[in-house]
């Protein structure tokens, strides 16, 4: 079994570089990382910072709302180069055919809510896949998306979705854009709550341990 580690709220894993939880900001506008990597990772807020109601069911503090115009964050982008990462996230969006991340300078990888079917994209250049099941507007879900080196694989709730033989290096970029997508355009319109980025394939018990912590029954 996965240790208590892999929680929502636990930023004590040596393998998580950065977590944001969308809700502790620092002076100057800054979204604060809660990784125990420190403060490197700290990401700029464009635009208006607004509060909403957490995405996490046992949450206490709030989630970011991006209004789809001016706010989007930057940061050091936390798996530059890497072939072997994890990223998750909750959200819970109001216009379909938006961006949750691109580096911001190499086009065509991104990973986004679709217009096609409301289904996941997590696109490399040359190398899309679309999770298999859609997901409507208006509904919280968290997304997992696992690079092992090999293997991508996509899980939505905690549960494995799509898995595709093909999992190239993501793009060597210093920086990257959390709710825009690189050449602009594709504003996020929605809310997004505590998006943690590893330098590790996630297990699917790993995966699920952190859907659980979020969702207690």
């Amino acid at each position: 079994m996965p240790g208590n580690k892999f929680k929502w709220n636990s930023y004590n894993d040596d393998n998580l570089v950065a977590a944001f939880d969308m809700s502790s900001r620092t002076p100057g506008g800054l979204m604060k990382n809660l990784a125990k990597t420190g403060a490197v990772y700290d990401g700029t807020i464009n635009g208006v910072f607004t509060p909403a109601n957490p995405l996490i069911r046992c949450k206490k503090t709030k989630c970011m709302d991006f209004g789809g115009v001016n706010e989007w964050l930057t940061s050091a982008n936390p798996i530059s180069a890497l072939s072997i990462y994890s990223i998750v996230f909750w959200f819970n969006d109001d216009v379909i055919d938006k961006v949750f991340l691109s580096p911001t300078v190499t086009a065509n990888y991104y990973l986004q809510h679709a217009v096609l079917n409301n289904r996941i994209a997590f696109s490399f250049p040359g190398n899309p896949f679309l999770s298999t099941m859609g997901s409507p507007l208006n509904v919280t879900r968290m997304v997992a998306v696992v690079s092992d080196g090999t293997y991508r694989r996509c899980y939505l709730d905690g549960v494995k979705d799509r898995v595709v033989g093909s999992a190239p290096v993501y793009s060597n970029d210093a920086n990257v854009y959390i709710g825009r997508y690189s050449a602009g355009g594709f504003e996020f319109n929605g809310r997004l709550d505590n998006m943690m980025f590893y330098n590790i394939a996630l297990t699917p018990a790993q995966i699920q341990s952190i859907w659980r912590s979020a969702n207690p029954r």
